[in-house]
């Protein structure tokens, strides 16, 4: 009898290995194929007053890793404080400290290249974003 309740919970733990190790890989593979959105990135926005450039800073938030946190900067504005998430491949950014409200929502083109909206007073003005080389930073 006791080694036939051993064989059997050796078969359920081989089972349920075989079972449920191609959704573990899936989940990595997705993880890992997923563009880590850390790092400088150089924004062209389309404002009602012809192309504007922005630097963007991302970093995770020491306080609560499934936040971003950072810095956005253009020569006529100064520097403001951003806030927010990356989730699903969606970009969600909170303007702070800025003259008004501002909002970023984008996702990526490809693993250098990020599209978006950014909105605040002036209304909803198309953005691009491309990767400053060599400031990746892994997730």
């Amino acid at each position: 009898m006791m080694l036939r309740r051993s064989t059997l919970v050796m078969i359920t733990m081989l089972v349920t290995t075989i079972a449920v190790a191609p959704a573990l890989a899936r989940q990595a593979a997705t993880k890992s194929a997923e563009p880590a959105v850390f790092g400088k990135w150089t924004l062209e926005a389309d404002t009602p007053h012809g192309k504007m450039t922005l630097n963007l800073e991302l970093k995770r938030d020491p306080k609560d890793a499934k936040k971003l946190v950072g810095t956005m900067a253009s020569d006529g504005m100064g520097e403001f404080g951003v806030t927010g998430d990356f989730i699903e491949g969606k970009l969600a950014l909170k303007v702070t400290g800025g003259p008004s409200e501002m909002t970023l929502a984008g996702k990526f083109k490809d693993k250098d290249t990020l599209t978006g909206v950014l909105s605040g007073h002036a209304g909803d003005m198309a953005v691009v974003g491309t990767r400053v080389k060599g400031t990746r930073q892994k997730a």
